[in-house]
């Protein structure tokens, strides 16, 4: 009977990707009975929670050397032969169910599709009924596949869990913010402090710390315009430095980023600044009522980070 590999594994953040497929063409190339053969291989790297009609929408597979495995294509390709005239294969088999999809309602999907052209998905990890499926097989298949997206379900709300606590802790997530510097202390976990893994806090820049509590003065307490301030700020770059380097390189100046709003937190230096002082640099026109707002009580620089602000 011929056979097409379906293959899967998860972001390339999160594990090796050539040892999981490695793994999978085994274990399926092991559990192959007397009679099956491999034609076609069909692997992808993405998350089993996408829906099936967004598998093997990127190119990540590319990006990992060293993967020994043909590749026939990926999800998209395996259901586009499955539903042809005349496809090459017979069955489908995989690693585990879940290499299949981590989505109960889409793994249904993806069986049933492949049933309504004869193909029957098949799972190393299963036993083997060539028959056809059974009360038993279907009850074990169904609750592996139920277990499948509690796990990922599981994983998604334990990992925000753990985000919440170690923001609440004080720790900081990636770059250090404009207006902060990153204060990097050994991490709390022996095993990976032994590996000279940090942890880092927030503490103030004492350079551009000030710069930030002054922009969020000019604009929450001043009322001043957007133009105005990049006006200011680039008339002494040695008080007010802008933020640093960009992915285009240097980054030499303030510059109102396109499609601003008129909220602190979406200041950019996408490129130098060489627009000409305002017609009007002084303050603009409070939005409702009509006097100015209570200065606050102790401006924050983490609305002003040099970014724009996520919706």
């Amino acid at each position: 009977m011929p056979v097409a590999f379906l293959g899967r594994t998860s972001t390339l953040e999160l594990q090796d990707p050539r040892a999981s497929l490695h793994r999978q063409a085994r274990s399926v190339q092991a559990w192959l009975p007397p009679g099956f053969r491999i034609v076609a291989w069909y692997w992808d790297i993405e998350s089993g929670g996408l829906d099936l009609e967004d598998r093997s929408q990127t190119d990540s597979w590319r990006k990992v050397d060293g993967i020994d495995i043909p590749r026939d294509g990926g999800m998209a390709d395996l259901l586009a032969e499955a539903a042809g005239e005349r496809p090459r294969f017979a069955a489908v088999a995989c690693e585990d169910i879940n290499r299949s999809a981590r989505d109960s309602y889409n793994a249904l999907k993806l069986e049933k599709d492949l049933a309504a052209g004869g193909i029957t998905l098949f799972a190393a990890n299963e036993p083997l009924v060539v028959e056809g499926a059974n009360a038993s097989t279907i009850l074990l298949r169904r609750t592996k596949q139920a277990i499948a997206e509690f796990f990922r379900i599981q994983i998604k709300e334990d990992c925000w869990k753990g985000l919440i606590e170690h923001t609440m802790d004080g720790w900081n997530i990636g770059k250090a913010p404009y207006g902060y510097t990153a204060d990097r202390v050994p991490h709390p976990a022996p095993a990976k402090a032994a590996q000279g893994r940090t942890k880092t806090r927030l503490i103030p820049d004492p350079v551009r710390g000030p710069v930030v509590t002054q922009i969020f003065t000019w604009r929450v307490v001043q009322r001043l315009s957007v133009p105005t301030m990049a006006w200011r700020l680039n008339r002494d770059l040695a008080a007010y430095p802008p933020p640093g380097d960009g992915p285009g390189g240097p980054r030499p100046a303030w510059r109102r980023s396109c499609g601003t709003r008129s909220t602190p937190g979406t200041w950019s230096t996408a490129g130098p600044a060489s627009s000409p002082a305002p017609r009007n640099p002084g303050p603009s026109r409070p939005r409702s009522g009509s006097g100015q707002p209570n200065p606050p009580t102790s401006p924050s620089p983490t609305a002003l980070c040099g970014t724009r602000p996520r919706r």
